[in-house]
């Protein structure tokens, strides 16, 4: 037998792994539901950056390839629209100048 898998460890990992994925579903749904609340578009469009991370973690843990598929279509969008807005994350104001 060229490998041996304890049964301790194949615990662990699908322990851990049902653990990930409960926690980045969990925190993708509430970014999502996040992005609708708010106003600014900029912070709306990094809830959604997070959101699609945490989607494309939640379905790939779980084998879910039209999850991963989708969110991995729509986070280069968000980033697009983020970047169109003129929000860069931590730079001062659109022209380049820092508020006193």
């Amino acid at each position: 037998m060229l490998c041996s898998i304890d049964k301790e460890s194949m615990q662990y990992e699908t322990l851990l792994g049902t653990n990930l994925s409960a926690v980045s579903g969990w925190l993708a749904t509430a970014l999502m539901l996040a992005t609708f609340q708010c106003e600014a578009p900029q912070r709306m469009r990094l809830l959604a950056l997070g959101a699609n991370v945490c989607f494309i973690i939640y379905g790939a843990t779980n084998n879910l390839l039209p999850v991963v598929i989708l969110h991995t279509i729509l986070f280069p969008i968000n980033l697009h629209k983020l970047m169109a807005l003129g929000c860069s994350v931590g730079s001062p104001g659109k022209d380049n100048s820092v508020a006193k």
